[in-house]
């Protein structure tokens, strides 16, 4: 992803959904450092808070339920 975010502390904002995926009201806009919207770009690009889930629970953790339930309501 070409780094877009010159000053890494400066607020930019994000769309929680993409607009490209129907997120264009104002409710779904969040303000976000610079650093932090390009990070998550990088490991979620065009996801949807749902699929992140489900990419975390099913692919990245590889379906670990006992290391989910142990550890989610720690933080």
């Amino acid at each position: 992803m070409k780094k877009k975010y010159k000053n890494k502390n400066k607020l930019t904002k994000h769309h929680i959904v993409p607009t490209s995926r129907g997120g264009k009201t104002i409710e779904n806009i969040c303000y976000v450092p610079g650093k932090s919207h390009e990070n998550y770009h990088t490991l979620f690009g065009n996801m949807k808070p749902n699929e992140i889930i489900g990419y975390l629970v099913n692919d990245f953790w590889n379906g670990q339920e006992d290391w989910i339930n142990k550890y989610q309501n720690r933080y």
